[in-house]
């Protein structure tokens, strides 16, 4: 369920975000949910979004889409990463309704894309070790993924 609600909190208040997650988390939750004042929430654009989100990772990598890369670089574990997590559902945002669901061809160069981002050097500095839960570190990976996808 914090993953549901970081996905969403990260693509439609970012902006907000500063460093504590929890509580950057249950201000955007009740900004959605406070019928007093509620924030802007098209439930079933929102669903539409992140089902076809989790079908492109689900169709492209499978379940390695948040694990990371092994100590030798050259393949991915079996592990999770929040900063691989954050930076593939919302990094992809930017392209997301241009990517056809049926295209096997898109879908075969867009696994390769995204391999090659979570092995890329570079992105495996910007999502490991510690102090990455600040603004800086969060735009820097979802930028990654973004720009690497903008080229494809």
């Amino acid at each position: 369920q914090e993953l549901v609600l970081r996905f969403f909190a990260l693509k439609n208040y970012r902006a907000e975000f500063t460093h504590d997650v929890s509580d950057f988390l249950t201000e955007y939750m009740e900004k959605v949910s406070d019928p007093e004042n509620p924030m802007a929430f098209d439930y079933d654009a929102e669903k539409a979004v992140f089902k076809k989100t989790f079908e492109l990772l689900a169709k492209t990598l499978g379940d390695l889409a948040f694990t990371y890369a092994n100590r030798d670089r050259s393949a991915l574990t079996r592990g999770f990463s929040v900063y691989h997590f954050e930076a593939l559902t919302i990094g992809i945002q930017s392209r997301l309704a241009e990517f056809d669901l049926t295209d096997n061809g898109i879908l075969a160069k867009l696994k390769t894309t995204l391999e090659t981002i979570k092995l890329d050097p570079q992105f495996i500095t910007i999502t490991t070790g510690g102090g990455k839960n600040s603004p800086g570190p969060l735009k820097a990976r979802i930028s990654f993924v973004s720009d690497r996808l903008a080229e494809m």
